[in-house]
């Protein structure tokens, strides 16, 4: 009777743990766009997130930002968006910065005036990026600068679109 009991409460552990519901939205995919909108979490359902944490100050953020506008680029028309999260400027600050660029990275921007997503994001330092799988899981926190739009980030994302749900 016990060990009937204990398979029963096993296997529908299983079940729930296999038809857990997706993680929730990034808290990074709140904060506005240079514009001042919202766009809604539901944008991004069953998508790939790239999402890079920057400042304009920042070196290292700034020699990236082409590279990520390139990865954008090569999977333009499939579930994938990099998302550049600006902390701790304003979005007049980071407008104008963007004025500089011969032809602006394809990113969405979003601005993170106060600062926030340093604790909310738990990170250490600038550039970081964090890699959402299409089911709404981090998979990867990426700390540092990447070429992004190298064979190595370009296979990363390909393998993560091509993961059935």
């Amino acid at each position: 009777m016990f060990r009937s009991l204990l398979l029963g409460s096993l296997l529908l552990l299983a079940a729930v743990i296999g038809h857990a519901a997706p993680a929730a939205p990034p808290a990074a995919l709140a904060y506005p766009t240079l514009e001042g909108d919202r766009l809604p979490a539901e944008r991004y359902t069953d998508q790939v997130l790239l999402i890079n944490f920057w400042a304009t100050w920042c070196p290292p953020c700034v020699r990236e930002l082409p590279t990520l506008g390139r990865l954008q680029q090569q999977f333009a028309g499939q579930p994938f968006r990099v998302i550049a999260v600006s902390v701790g400027e304003s979005s007049a600050t980071v407008t104008d910065f963007l004025q500089r660029f011969r032809q602006r990275p394809p990113l969405t921007f979003l601005v993170d005036s106060a600062g926030n997503s340093l604790q909310d994001a738990e990170l250490i330092g600038l550039p970081t990026s964090l890699l959402i799988d299409r089911k709404g899981r981090t998979v990867e926190t990426i700390s540092g600068e990447r070429v992004w739009d190298s064979e190595q980030w370009r296979a990363r994302i390909g393998a993560l679109l091509a993961e059935e749900e």
